[in-house]
Protein backbone atom coordinates (compact mmCIF):
# COMPACT_ATOMS: atom_id res chain seq x y z
CA UNK A 1 0.00 0.00 0.00
CA UNK A 2 1.54 3.47 -1.04
CA UNK A 3 1.21 5.92 1.67
CA UNK A 4 0.86 9.21 -0.06
CA UNK A 5 3.13 12.24 1.54
CA UNK A 6 0.99 13.34 4.53
CA UNK A 7 0.22 10.05 5.39
CA UNK A 8 4.28 9.45 5.43
CA UNK A 9 5.04 12.35 7.39
CA UNK A 10 2.77 11.57 10.83
CA UNK A 11 3.51 8.04 10.28
CA UNK A 12 7.56 9.39 11.08
CA UNK A 13 6.91 11.64 13.84
CA UNK A 14 4.83 8.70 16.04
CA UNK A 15 8.21 6.59 15.08
CA UNK A 16 10.38 9.46 16.27
CA UNK A 17 7.99 10.25 19.11
CA UNK A 18 8.22 6.57 20.33
CA UNK A 19 11.68 6.22 20.01
CA UNK A 20 12.55 9.18 22.22
CA UNK A 21 10.27 8.07 24.77
CA UNK A 22 12.14 4.47 24.66
CA UNK A 23 15.07 6.59 25.09
CA UNK A 24 13.26 7.96 28.72
CA UNK A 25 12.13 4.43 29.76
CA UNK A 26 16.27 3.33 29.03
CA UNK A 27 17.64 4.38 33.10
CA UNK A 28 14.67 2.51 34.55
CA UNK A 29 16.43 -1.35 34.15
CA UNK A 30 20.22 -0.15 35.89
CA UNK A 31 18.47 1.78 39.13
CA UNK A 32 16.54 -0.94 39.91
CA UNK A 33 19.38 -2.81 39.46
CA UNK A 34 21.33 -0.42 41.98
CA UNK A 35 18.29 -0.69 44.41
CA UNK A 36 18.96 -4.24 45.00
CA UNK A 37 22.38 -3.86 45.29
CA UNK A 38 22.16 -1.53 48.06
CA UNK A 39 19.23 -3.49 49.75
CA UNK A 40 21.62 -6.16 49.50
CA UNK A 41 24.65 -4.43 51.05
CA UNK A 42 22.33 -3.13 54.48
CA UNK A 43 21.24 -6.86 54.48
CA UNK A 44 24.86 -7.56 54.60
CA UNK A 45 25.59 -4.70 57.15
CA UNK A 46 22.86 -5.68 59.35
CA UNK A 47 23.68 -9.29 59.42
CA UNK A 48 27.20 -8.31 60.07
CA UNK A 49 25.97 -6.12 62.83
CA UNK A 50 24.19 -8.90 64.52
CA UNK A 51 27.57 -11.16 64.20
CA UNK A 52 29.98 -8.82 65.72
CA UNK A 53 27.64 -7.14 68.33
CA UNK A 54 28.65 -8.10 71.72
CA UNK A 55 25.35 -7.16 73.58
CA UNK A 56 23.00 -9.87 73.18
CA UNK A 57 20.22 -8.73 70.31
CA UNK A 58 17.04 -10.64 70.08
CA UNK A 59 13.71 -9.64 68.09
CA UNK A 60 10.50 -11.17 68.77
CA UNK A 61 7.29 -10.31 66.51
CA UNK A 62 4.11 -9.07 68.29
CA UNK A 63 2.93 -12.80 69.34
CA UNK A 64 6.36 -12.76 71.58
CA UNK A 65 7.88 -15.48 69.27
CA UNK A 66 11.51 -15.09 67.83
CA UNK A 67 12.57 -13.68 64.56
CA UNK A 68 15.87 -12.78 65.19
CA UNK A 69 18.63 -14.36 67.97
CA UNK A 70 22.35 -13.13 67.03
CA UNK A 71 25.54 -15.00 68.34
CA UNK A 72 25.79 -13.00 71.32
CA UNK A 73 22.29 -14.24 72.68
CA UNK A 74 23.28 -17.63 71.94
CA UNK A 75 26.70 -18.13 73.93
CA UNK A 76 25.03 -15.63 76.85
CA UNK A 77 21.73 -17.78 76.98
CA UNK A 78 23.35 -21.47 75.73
CA UNK A 79 20.47 -21.80 72.86
CA UNK A 80 20.94 -22.45 68.54
CA UNK A 81 19.50 -19.89 66.95
CA UNK A 82 18.10 -22.16 64.68
CA UNK A 83 16.34 -24.14 67.63
CA UNK A 84 14.48 -20.51 69.04
CA UNK A 85 13.21 -18.79 66.07
CA UNK A 86 9.15 -18.52 66.12
CA UNK A 87 9.43 -20.15 69.91
CA UNK A 88 8.15 -18.12 72.82
CA UNK A 89 10.83 -15.61 73.57
CA UNK A 90 9.37 -15.32 77.71
CA UNK A 91 9.86 -19.56 77.87
CA UNK A 92 13.47 -19.23 77.07
CA UNK A 93 14.84 -16.89 79.06
CA UNK A 94 12.62 -14.70 81.20
CA UNK A 95 12.34 -16.34 84.86
CA UNK A 96 8.68 -17.71 85.83
CA UNK A 97 8.36 -14.87 88.25
CA UNK A 98 8.50 -12.06 85.61
CA UNK A 99 6.81 -13.65 82.63
CA UNK A 100 3.31 -12.33 83.45
CA UNK A 101 4.22 -8.86 84.04
CA UNK A 102 6.15 -9.02 80.37
CA UNK A 103 3.00 -10.58 78.80
CA UNK A 104 0.63 -8.09 80.15
CA UNK A 105 3.57 -5.25 79.05
CA UNK A 106 3.41 -6.26 75.76
CA UNK A 107 -0.65 -6.67 75.73
CA UNK A 108 -1.00 -3.06 77.33
CA UNK A 109 1.17 -1.49 74.33
CA UNK A 110 -0.04 -3.17 71.53
CA UNK A 111 -3.79 -1.74 72.87
CA UNK A 112 -2.22 1.73 74.18
CA UNK A 113 1.11 2.19 72.23
CA UNK A 114 2.92 2.93 75.79
CA UNK A 115 5.07 1.09 77.38
CA UNK A 116 6.38 2.21 80.93
CA UNK A 117 10.51 0.25 80.19
CA UNK A 118 10.57 0.90 76.38
CA UNK A 119 13.36 3.06 75.10
CA UNK A 120 15.01 2.61 78.56
CA UNK A 121 18.15 1.24 79.78
CA UNK A 122 17.25 -1.36 83.34
CA UNK A 123 18.49 -3.89 85.60
CA UNK A 124 16.59 -6.77 85.48
CA UNK A 125 17.21 -10.90 85.91
CA UNK A 126 17.18 -13.28 83.15
CA UNK A 127 17.19 -17.01 82.83
CA UNK A 128 19.96 -19.38 80.64
CA UNK A 129 19.03 -22.27 79.13
CA UNK A 130 20.06 -24.58 82.12
CA UNK A 131 17.84 -22.32 84.58
CA UNK A 132 20.79 -20.33 86.10
CA UNK A 133 19.24 -17.03 87.11
CA UNK A 134 21.63 -13.99 86.36
CA UNK A 135 21.59 -9.78 86.34
CA UNK A 136 21.21 -8.08 82.89
CA UNK A 137 21.05 -4.73 81.67
CA UNK A 138 17.95 -4.52 79.35
CA UNK A 139 16.61 -2.05 76.61
CA UNK A 140 13.76 -2.93 74.33
CA UNK A 141 12.98 -0.60 71.18
CA UNK A 142 9.57 -0.79 69.56
CA UNK A 143 9.01 -0.78 65.57
CA UNK A 144 7.63 -1.87 62.57
CA UNK A 145 8.15 -3.62 59.45
CA UNK A 146 5.81 -4.32 56.84
CA UNK A 147 3.31 -3.40 58.73
CA UNK A 148 3.88 -5.84 60.92
CA UNK A 149 5.03 -4.84 64.86
CA UNK A 150 7.72 -6.12 66.41
CA UNK A 151 10.27 -5.71 69.81
CA UNK A 152 13.91 -5.69 69.62
CA UNK A 153 15.52 -6.09 73.03
CA UNK A 154 19.37 -5.25 73.54
CA UNK A 155 21.20 -7.11 76.38
CA UNK A 156 23.95 -7.26 78.63
CA UNK A 157 24.98 -9.94 81.00
CA UNK A 158 26.22 -8.29 83.59
CA UNK A 159 27.56 -11.31 86.28
CA UNK A 160 30.89 -10.38 85.44
CA UNK A 161 30.24 -6.88 86.18
CA UNK A 162 28.20 -7.63 89.50
CA UNK A 163 30.92 -9.95 90.64
CA UNK A 164 33.31 -7.42 90.46
CA UNK A 165 31.49 -4.91 92.34
CA UNK A 166 31.13 -7.80 94.85
CA UNK A 167 34.90 -8.23 94.88
CA UNK A 168 36.03 -4.77 95.14
CA UNK A 169 33.36 -3.85 97.99
CA UNK A 170 34.44 -6.42 99.81
CA UNK A 171 38.23 -5.44 99.29
CA UNK A 172 36.88 -1.98 100.74
CA UNK A 173 34.94 -3.46 103.53
CA UNK A 174 38.46 -5.20 104.36
CA UNK A 175 40.54 -1.72 104.13
CA UNK A 176 38.30 -0.05 106.00
CA UNK A 177 38.35 -2.66 109.27
CA UNK A 178 41.68 -3.43 108.75
CA UNK A 179 41.72 0.80 108.66
CA UNK A 180 39.07 1.14 111.78
CA UNK A 181 41.27 -2.09 113.79
CA UNK A 182 44.34 0.12 113.49
CA UNK A 183 42.67 3.29 114.60
CA UNK A 184 41.30 1.30 117.52
CA UNK A 185 44.63 0.45 118.35
CA UNK A 186 45.70 3.26 118.08
CA UNK A 187 43.24 4.74 120.74
CA UNK A 188 43.25 2.56 123.00
CA UNK A 189 47.92 2.67 123.03
CA UNK A 190 46.60 6.94 123.66
CA UNK A 191 43.81 6.05 126.50
CA UNK A 192 45.75 3.65 128.42
CA UNK A 193 48.92 5.90 128.36
CA UNK A 194 46.80 8.45 129.58
CA UNK A 195 44.71 6.87 132.31
CA UNK A 196 47.77 5.11 133.11
CA UNK A 197 49.12 8.88 134.34
CA UNK A 198 46.03 9.52 136.27
CA UNK A 199 45.95 6.22 137.86
CA UNK A 200 49.39 6.65 139.02
CA UNK A 201 49.30 9.57 140.18
CA UNK A 202 45.90 9.07 141.88
CA UNK A 203 47.82 5.98 143.59
CA UNK A 204 50.89 8.07 144.36
CA UNK A 205 49.14 10.52 145.97
CA UNK A 206 46.98 8.27 147.93
CA UNK A 207 49.92 6.47 149.68
CA UNK A 208 51.17 9.68 150.33
CA UNK A 209 48.39 10.75 152.31
CA UNK A 210 48.58 7.60 154.41
CA UNK A 211 52.37 7.89 154.97
CA UNK A 212 51.91 11.55 155.99
CA UNK A 213 48.51 11.26 157.81
CA UNK A 214 50.22 14.07 160.32
CA UNK A 215 51.17 16.57 157.90
CA UNK A 216 47.60 18.51 157.31
CA UNK A 217 48.93 20.90 154.40
CA UNK A 218 50.72 17.75 152.89
CA UNK A 219 47.57 15.84 152.77
CA UNK A 220 45.32 18.84 151.75
CA UNK A 221 47.41 19.56 149.00
CA UNK A 222 47.52 15.52 148.28
CA UNK A 223 43.74 15.41 148.25
CA UNK A 224 43.59 18.63 145.93
CA UNK A 225 45.81 16.61 143.31
CA UNK A 226 44.00 13.61 143.17
CA UNK A 227 40.62 15.99 142.08
CA UNK A 228 43.06 17.60 139.59
CA UNK A 229 43.25 14.24 138.30
CA UNK A 230 40.50 12.89 138.59
CA UNK A 231 39.13 15.83 136.15
CA UNK A 232 41.20 14.82 133.48
CA UNK A 233 39.95 11.13 133.89
CA UNK A 234 36.48 12.80 133.47
CA UNK A 235 37.46 14.05 130.19
CA UNK A 236 39.26 11.54 129.06
CA UNK A 237 35.70 9.59 129.26
CA UNK A 238 33.93 12.56 127.81
CA UNK A 239 35.61 12.47 124.90
CA UNK A 240 34.77 9.09 124.13
CA UNK A 241 31.41 9.40 124.79
CA UNK A 242 31.31 12.14 122.54
CA UNK A 243 32.69 10.05 119.94
CA UNK A 244 30.50 7.41 120.36
CA UNK A 245 27.45 9.68 120.65
CA UNK A 246 27.93 12.72 119.45
CA UNK A 247 26.02 14.13 122.11
CA UNK A 248 27.04 17.45 124.10
CA UNK A 249 27.22 17.36 127.99
CA UNK A 250 25.08 19.99 129.85
CA UNK A 251 26.40 23.72 128.42
CA UNK A 252 26.48 25.87 131.31
CA UNK A 253 27.71 29.64 131.48
CA UNK A 254 31.10 28.84 132.64
CA UNK A 255 34.05 32.12 133.06
CA UNK A 256 36.66 30.53 130.27
CA UNK A 257 39.42 32.77 132.44
CA UNK A 258 39.13 30.51 135.65
CA UNK A 259 38.78 27.66 133.62
CA UNK A 260 41.92 28.31 131.40
CA UNK A 261 43.74 29.48 134.70
CA UNK A 262 42.85 25.99 136.79
CA UNK A 263 43.18 23.94 133.47
CA UNK A 264 47.26 25.45 133.40
CA UNK A 265 47.73 24.69 136.95
CA UNK A 266 47.65 21.20 136.12
CA UNK A 267 49.46 21.06 132.76
CA UNK A 268 52.47 22.76 134.40
CA UNK A 269 53.26 19.66 135.88
CA UNK A 270 53.04 17.92 132.31
CA UNK A 271 55.38 20.21 130.69
CA UNK A 272 58.74 19.68 130.31
CA UNK A 273 61.35 22.30 132.35
CA UNK A 274 63.08 23.05 129.14
CA UNK A 275 59.53 24.55 127.75
CA UNK A 276 59.04 28.23 128.84
CA UNK A 277 55.26 27.82 129.47
CA UNK A 278 53.02 30.98 130.01
CA UNK A 279 49.72 32.26 129.75
CA UNK A 280 48.47 36.26 129.34
CA UNK A 281 44.81 35.71 130.14
CA UNK A 282 41.92 38.52 129.43
CA UNK A 283 41.47 41.02 132.56
CA UNK A 284 37.97 40.78 132.36
CA UNK A 285 35.86 37.89 133.03
CA UNK A 286 34.75 36.18 129.01
CA UNK A 287 31.53 34.15 129.87
CA UNK A 288 30.91 31.49 127.34
CA UNK A 289 27.92 29.07 127.26
CA UNK A 290 29.93 25.46 127.80
CA UNK A 291 30.89 23.27 129.93
CA UNK A 292 33.82 23.04 132.77
CA UNK A 293 34.92 19.86 131.13
CA UNK A 294 34.99 20.96 128.07
CA UNK A 295 37.16 23.88 128.80
CA UNK A 296 39.36 22.06 130.18
CA UNK A 297 39.77 19.26 127.26
CA UNK A 298 40.11 21.89 124.91
CA UNK A 299 43.05 23.58 127.10
CA UNK A 300 44.39 20.27 127.33
CA UNK A 301 44.75 18.86 123.86
CA UNK A 302 45.81 22.57 122.50
CA UNK A 303 49.06 22.59 125.49
CA UNK A 304 49.70 18.86 124.51
CA UNK A 305 49.96 19.10 121.03
CA UNK A 306 51.69 22.49 121.11
CA UNK A 307 54.53 20.15 123.55
CA UNK A 308 54.24 16.84 121.42
CA UNK A 309 55.51 19.47 118.14
CA UNK A 310 58.66 20.88 120.18
CA UNK A 311 61.81 19.17 120.31
CA UNK A 312 64.06 20.75 123.10
CA UNK A 313 63.62 24.16 123.86
CA UNK A 314 60.47 25.89 122.70
CA UNK A 315 57.98 28.17 123.76
CA UNK A 316 54.00 27.66 124.73
CA UNK A 317 51.84 30.99 124.79
CA UNK A 318 48.47 30.68 125.95
CA UNK A 319 46.01 34.06 125.52
CA UNK A 320 42.31 35.02 126.19
CA UNK A 321 40.87 37.78 125.12
CA UNK A 322 37.69 39.23 123.65
CA UNK A 323 37.94 39.60 120.11
CA UNK A 324 35.12 41.27 117.41
CA UNK A 325 34.38 39.02 114.10
CA UNK A 326 34.15 40.91 110.83
CA UNK A 327 31.69 39.75 108.54
CA UNK A 328 34.34 38.26 106.32
CA UNK A 329 36.10 36.31 109.18
CA UNK A 330 32.81 35.46 110.57
CA UNK A 331 32.03 34.02 107.30
CA UNK A 332 35.12 32.06 106.55
CA UNK A 333 34.79 30.53 110.16
CA UNK A 334 30.76 29.96 109.45
CA UNK A 335 30.22 32.40 111.97
CA UNK A 336 28.04 35.30 112.62
CA UNK A 337 29.39 38.58 113.18
CA UNK A 338 29.91 40.06 116.99
CA UNK A 339 32.06 40.09 119.81
CA UNK A 340 33.59 36.52 120.96
CA UNK A 341 35.93 35.08 123.55
CA UNK A 342 39.44 33.91 121.83
CA UNK A 343 41.22 31.01 123.52
CA UNK A 344 44.94 30.95 121.54
CA UNK A 345 47.99 28.19 121.63
CA UNK A 346 50.77 29.37 120.42
CA UNK A 347 53.85 26.95 119.98
CA UNK A 348 57.23 27.33 118.80
CA UNK A 349 57.15 23.75 117.37
CA UNK A 350 57.47 21.94 113.95
CA UNK A 351 54.62 23.37 112.29
CA UNK A 352 52.30 22.24 110.13
CA UNK A 353 52.31 21.70 105.98
CA UNK A 354 49.19 22.52 104.50
CA UNK A 355 48.57 18.85 103.66
CA UNK A 356 48.25 18.28 107.11
CA UNK A 357 46.53 20.87 108.16
CA UNK A 358 44.13 19.70 105.47
CA UNK A 359 43.86 16.34 107.59
CA UNK A 360 44.01 18.06 111.70
CA UNK A 361 40.43 18.00 112.49
CA UNK A 362 40.25 14.43 111.01
CA UNK A 363 39.36 11.44 113.56
CA UNK A 364 42.46 9.08 114.41
CA UNK A 365 44.87 11.20 112.25
CA UNK A 366 47.84 12.10 114.10
CA UNK A 367 51.69 12.48 112.78
CA UNK A 368 52.78 11.25 116.29
CA UNK A 369 54.49 7.94 116.77
CA UNK A 370 52.00 5.17 117.85
CA UNK A 371 51.03 5.32 121.71
CA UNK A 372 52.34 8.51 121.70
CA UNK A 373 48.81 9.91 120.85
CA UNK A 374 45.32 8.82 120.02
CA UNK A 375 44.73 11.17 116.96
CA UNK A 376 41.88 12.47 118.85
CA UNK A 377 42.86 15.68 119.84
CA UNK A 378 42.44 18.15 117.43
CA UNK A 379 39.06 16.28 116.82
CA UNK A 380 37.95 16.30 119.88
CA UNK A 381 38.49 20.01 120.04
CA UNK A 382 36.70 20.48 116.77
CA UNK A 383 33.53 18.69 118.11
CA UNK A 384 33.21 20.75 121.27
CA UNK A 385 33.85 24.15 119.82
CA UNK A 386 31.05 23.10 117.31
CA UNK A 387 29.13 21.83 119.82
CA UNK A 388 29.83 25.11 121.44
CA UNK A 389 28.68 27.22 118.35
CA UNK A 390 32.04 28.62 117.92
CA UNK A 391 34.89 27.95 115.41
CA UNK A 392 38.94 26.95 115.21
CA UNK A 393 41.44 28.54 113.22
CA UNK A 394 44.84 27.63 112.57
CA UNK A 395 47.70 29.10 111.04
CA UNK A 396 50.71 27.40 110.47
CA UNK A 397 53.69 26.64 108.26
CA UNK A 398 56.30 23.59 108.35
CA UNK A 399 59.24 24.60 110.79
CA UNK A 400 57.78 27.79 111.49
CA UNK A 401 55.50 27.23 114.72
CA UNK A 402 51.59 27.09 115.26
CA UNK A 403 48.75 29.08 116.45
CA UNK A 404 45.22 27.61 117.05
CA UNK A 405 42.92 30.45 117.72
CA UNK A 406 39.43 29.05 119.29
CA UNK A 407 36.20 31.57 118.84
CA UNK A 408 33.26 30.90 121.74
CA UNK A 409 30.32 33.40 121.32
CA UNK A 410 30.89 35.49 124.52
CA UNK A 411 27.35 34.67 126.84
CA UNK A 412 24.48 37.14 127.83
CA UNK A 413 25.20 35.55 131.47
CA UNK A 414 27.05 37.72 134.03
CA UNK A 415 29.93 36.49 135.90
CA UNK A 416 28.21 35.69 138.90
CA UNK A 417 26.07 33.29 137.37
CA UNK A 418 28.65 30.52 135.94
CA UNK A 419 28.53 27.05 136.38
CA UNK A 420 31.10 26.69 139.15
CA UNK A 421 28.78 29.03 141.97
CA UNK A 422 26.72 26.07 144.26
CA UNK A 423 24.25 26.87 146.75
CA UNK A 424 25.00 27.15 150.16
CA UNK A 425 26.28 24.60 152.39
CA UNK A 426 22.88 24.66 154.88
CA UNK A 427 20.63 25.33 151.57
CA UNK A 428 21.21 21.25 150.83
CA UNK A 429 20.47 19.88 153.57
CA UNK A 430 16.95 17.82 153.56
CA UNK A 431 15.27 15.20 155.82
CA UNK A 432 13.43 13.59 153.25
CA UNK A 433 13.41 9.52 152.56
CA UNK A 434 16.02 8.74 149.66
CA UNK A 435 16.59 5.03 148.07
CA UNK A 436 19.28 4.36 147.01
CA UNK A 437 20.39 1.53 143.66
CA UNK A 438 23.51 1.57 142.42
CA UNK A 439 25.79 -1.93 141.92
CA UNK A 440 28.61 -0.60 142.12
CA UNK A 441 29.57 -0.63 146.27
CA UNK A 442 32.12 2.19 146.24
CA UNK A 443 29.39 4.69 144.46
CA UNK A 444 26.64 3.35 146.61
CA UNK A 445 28.53 3.87 149.39
CA UNK A 446 29.76 7.25 148.93
CA UNK A 447 26.12 8.38 147.83
CA UNK A 448 24.50 7.08 150.68
CA UNK A 449 27.00 8.56 152.94
CA UNK A 450 27.20 11.84 151.72
CA UNK A 451 22.94 12.22 151.69
CA UNK A 452 23.12 10.93 155.19
CA UNK A 453 25.36 13.46 156.34
CA UNK A 454 23.08 16.04 155.15
CA UNK A 455 19.96 14.51 157.01
CA UNK A 456 18.16 12.70 154.51
CA UNK A 457 16.82 8.85 155.55
CA UNK A 458 18.97 6.17 153.37
CA UNK A 459 17.69 2.88 152.68
CA UNK A 460 19.94 1.14 149.98
CA UNK A 461 20.14 -2.04 147.15
CA UNK A 462 22.86 -3.06 145.04
CA UNK A 463 20.21 -3.72 141.93
CA UNK A 464 16.83 -3.25 140.57
CA UNK A 465 15.64 -7.11 142.41
CA UNK A 466 16.98 -6.00 145.62
CA UNK A 467 15.04 -2.51 145.35
CA UNK A 468 11.72 -4.20 144.65
CA UNK A 469 12.40 -6.24 147.64
CA UNK A 470 13.25 -3.42 149.89
CA UNK A 471 10.05 -1.57 148.62
CA UNK A 472 7.61 -4.79 149.39
CA UNK A 473 9.23 -4.85 153.05
CA UNK A 474 8.81 -0.89 153.65
CA UNK A 475 4.99 -1.28 152.34
CA UNK A 476 3.03 1.99 152.52
CA UNK A 477 6.27 3.66 154.19
CA UNK A 478 7.17 7.17 152.15
CA UNK A 479 9.81 7.10 149.93
CA UNK A 480 10.41 10.85 148.47
CA UNK A 481 13.43 10.06 146.26
CA UNK A 482 14.50 7.42 143.96
CA UNK A 483 17.92 7.58 142.87
CA UNK A 484 18.95 4.55 140.54
CA UNK A 485 21.78 3.70 138.21
CA UNK A 486 20.61 3.20 134.59
CA UNK A 487 22.61 -0.19 133.93
CA UNK A 488 22.65 -2.71 136.27
CA UNK A 489 22.08 -6.08 136.78
CA UNK A 490 19.20 -8.23 137.57
CA UNK A 491 16.64 -5.51 136.68
CA UNK A 492 18.42 -2.34 135.14
CA UNK A 493 17.20 1.38 135.83
CA UNK A 494 14.23 1.87 133.28
CA UNK A 495 12.45 -1.41 134.27
CA UNK A 496 12.89 -0.39 137.92
CA UNK A 497 12.22 2.92 137.48
CA UNK A 498 8.53 1.18 135.72
CA UNK A 499 7.71 -0.93 138.76
CA UNK A 500 8.87 2.12 141.12
CA UNK A 501 6.35 4.47 139.56
CA UNK A 502 3.57 1.92 140.38
CA UNK A 503 4.50 1.50 143.65
CA UNK A 504 5.18 5.58 144.04
CA UNK A 505 3.67 7.22 142.09
CA UNK A 506 4.29 10.33 143.29
CA UNK A 507 8.17 10.09 144.33
CA UNK A 508 10.84 12.15 142.38
CA UNK A 509 13.68 10.39 140.28
CA UNK A 510 17.01 10.92 140.19
CA UNK A 511 19.00 8.87 137.10
CA UNK A 512 22.71 8.56 137.34
CA UNK A 513 24.74 6.91 134.66
CA UNK A 514 28.14 6.63 133.48
CA UNK A 515 26.79 5.58 130.11
CA UNK A 516 23.33 6.17 128.24
CA UNK A 517 21.90 5.10 124.86
CA UNK A 518 19.82 7.70 125.33
CA UNK A 519 20.14 11.63 125.83
CA UNK A 520 18.92 13.34 128.85
CA UNK A 521 16.56 15.40 127.16
CA UNK A 522 15.06 12.31 126.25
CA UNK A 523 15.20 10.50 129.91
CA UNK A 524 14.18 13.92 131.80
CA UNK A 525 10.86 15.46 132.96
CA UNK A 526 10.97 18.28 134.81
CA UNK A 527 10.15 18.29 137.78
CA UNK A 528 9.66 14.68 138.00
CA UNK A 529 12.54 13.22 136.75
CA UNK A 530 16.17 14.03 136.22
CA UNK A 531 19.41 12.63 134.86
CA UNK A 532 22.70 13.35 136.61
CA UNK A 533 25.43 12.19 134.60
CA UNK A 534 29.07 10.32 136.37
CA UNK A 535 31.04 11.29 137.72
CA UNK A 536 29.62 13.95 139.32
CA UNK A 537 30.94 15.83 142.55
CA UNK A 538 29.03 15.44 145.81
CA UNK A 539 28.24 18.87 144.78
CA UNK A 540 26.31 18.19 141.89
CA UNK A 541 25.08 15.26 143.52
CA UNK A 542 23.38 17.28 146.59
CA UNK A 543 22.36 20.39 144.14
CA UNK A 544 20.49 18.14 142.03
CA UNK A 545 18.37 16.36 145.22
CA UNK A 546 17.48 19.52 146.52
CA UNK A 547 16.13 20.66 142.92
CA UNK A 548 14.33 17.65 142.47
CA UNK A 549 13.05 17.64 146.08
CA UNK A 550 11.90 21.57 146.46
CA UNK A 551 10.34 20.79 142.89
CA UNK A 552 6.26 21.57 142.58
CA UNK A 553 4.76 19.13 140.41
CA UNK A 554 1.45 19.95 141.07
CA UNK A 555 -0.87 20.79 138.01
Amino acid sequence: MELNESEFRKLKNEVTFLRERLKNLEPISPLVDNQEVEIAKIRRGRESLLHSALDCIITIDATGRVIEFNPAAERTFGYVRENVLGEPMADLIIPPELRAAHSEGVKNYLLTGEGPVLNQRIEITAMRSNAEIFPVELAITPDRIAGQQIFTAYIRDLSEQKETEAALKQSDNQLRTAQKMEAIGRLAGGIAHDFNNVLTAILGYSELIQDCNDDPALVSESVLQIQRVAERAVGLTAQLLMLNRQQPLELLPVDLNEHVGETNHMLHRMIPEELDFHSELSVSPLVVTSHPTLISQIVMNLVINARDAIEGNGRILIQTSERILSEADSEWLSLTPGKYAALEVIDSGCGMSEEVQAKAFDPFFTTKEVSKGTGLGLSTVYGIVKQSKGGVKIESEAGQGTSICVYLPLSESTHDKIANDYPPEDSLRGAETVLVVEDEQPVRRIITEVLKRKGYQIYSAQNGEEALAVLSEMQEERIDLLITDMIMPRLGGKELIESFRKHRPSAKILMISGYSEESPQQLESPGSIMYLQKPFRTQHLLTAVKELLSANTDP
